[in-house]
């Protein structure tokens, strides 16, 4: 497992190239103002005061804000900078990822305003949220296409890699996407149809593009051979376990997509166990935990339980700020495990409970109904906490960035 300190955590390691430090602030600034609109969200939500604005349009904008600036070109930071480390420069991935952090700033104030509906300006109307998506899908593809033009130069040319099946889905998960446009299109309105899109768009991303890739980043660099068959058994898996997922499908249906959900939760945990000592000890019990949870959830009757709780903001919490954002800022510099982060991550996860099931369920049961202000209090305050852990380690590290090029410009002027 890996170290537990945690000083400078955003910091440069000096045995790192420093590249795409510039890029890292960047999607840091991203998650912070995602945050933000999180943390509005649940003030919001306990007051009733929206100042104007939609619930609808601030998730959206928070969500895709957070997935786009942060995760999804977080990730193709640390891939380019794979590629850079082991001694190959490709500069198309720079532009790429420039790219996909302008786009991601761009679409957070019309998401936040119109959402996915269209932007009146006096007589025109413009679906700018929806036009900024689909540039996005178009960034991808060419970070896809860069990426099967150069895998030569980290891998080997025969046999699938993590990062390979990573990369695939990245293209995969925007059928969905597409498919959604094409449903609005035909004005087609039943549920399973429409959410079923949505869903296969956010699973395959989260669990193909994201996961897969960010385990795929670490047997990278950490030279970890991966058995085939758990890479196949997620190939043959990932495309269908959203059914699992989509409530308003057929019994079946959800059926046929827990069998596949439970055939890729094995074979995750099976990987992360391979990877165990690539990770933080925290790392390791957050993604076991979160596959784990999988495998109960496909148990037909601990799965409507779950629904009726509604207990997925709190799991889509747990997987995008425990683990892979823990995992984001542990990669960046892995000499250093971000206990704040870590913590502050774990508190806004239970504070998400209280809009769940649970809340209802454990205040008859405990007579604390009264303590619902309380609730709402401190779900809004453990929502403040990551986006504050990274304004203060934000602004250390460059405090003595700054500091400590100075001393470098100072020693090199005494050497003259």
């Amino acid at each position: 497992m890996k170290s537990s300190n945690s000083k400078s955590y955003f910091e440069i390691n000096p045995n790192q190239n420093e590249s795409y430090r510039f890029e890292w602030f960047f999607i840091l600034a991203g998650f912070t103002v995602a945050a933000c609109a999180g943390i509005f969200m649940r003030y919001a939500l306990a007051t009733g005061d929206w100042h104007g604005l939609k619930f609808g349009y601030v998730r959206h904008a928070h969500s895709h804000l957070m997935l786009f600036a942060w995760a999804t070109t977080g990730w193709m930071i640390l891939l380019a900078r794979s590629f850079e480390r082991a001694g190959h420069s490709v500069k198309v991935f720079r532009t790429i990822i420039h790219f996909s952090i302008a786009i991601s700033f761009l679409s957070f104030l019309p998401f936040m305003l119109w959402g996915y509906t269209l932007a009146q300006f006096g007589s025109a109307k413009l679906p700018i949220s929806i036009i900024l998506s689909t540039a996005m899908l178009f960034v991808w593809y060419w970070f896809a296409c860069a990426w099967f033009k150069n895998r030569h130069k980290v891998l080997a040319k025969t046999g699938l890699h993590l990062l390979d099946v990573s990369v695939i889905s990245m293209i995969l998960c925007t059928v969905g996407a597409w498919l959604r446009g094409i449903f609005i299109g035909l004005k087609l309105t039943e549920r399973v149809f429409t959410e079923g899109a949505v869903h296969s768009f956010l699973a395959i991303m989260t669990d193909g593009w994201l996961f897969v890739g960010f385990l795929g980043l670490l047997a990278l660099r950490d030279k970890v051979s991966i058995p085939k068959w758990p890479i196949i058994l997620i190939v043959i898996s990932l495309p269908f376990a959203f059914l699992s997922n989509l409530e308003p499908a057929p019994y079946l249906i959800r059926m046929i997509g827990a069998g596949f959900m439970a055939v890729f939760s094995i074979a995750s945990i099976t990987v992360v166990l391979r990877l165990k000592n690539s990770m933080s000890l925290f790392l390791f019990f957050v993604w076991v935990a979160a596959f784990s949870i999988r495998l109960l959830y496909v148990v037909p009757g601990l799965m409507e339980f779950a629904d009726s709780m509604r207990l997925r903001i709190s799991y889509l919490h747990w997987i995008y700020l425990a683990a892979m954002s823990v995992m984001l800022l542990e990669m960046w510099n892995e000499q250093q495990f971000p206990v704040a982060f870590s913590a502050a991550a774990v508190l806004l996860v239970v504070g998400t409970l209280h809009s769940t099931g649970l809340w209802s369920y454990f205040a008859n049961f405990f007579h604390i109904a009264d303590y619902r202000m309380v609730a709402h209090l401190f779900t809004i305050g453990t929502s403040v906490l990551p986006p504050a852990v990274m304004i203060y380690y934000g602004l250390r590290s460059i405090f003595f960035s700054v500091v400590s090029h100075s001393s470098e410009s100072a020693t090199a002027s005494d050497l003259r």
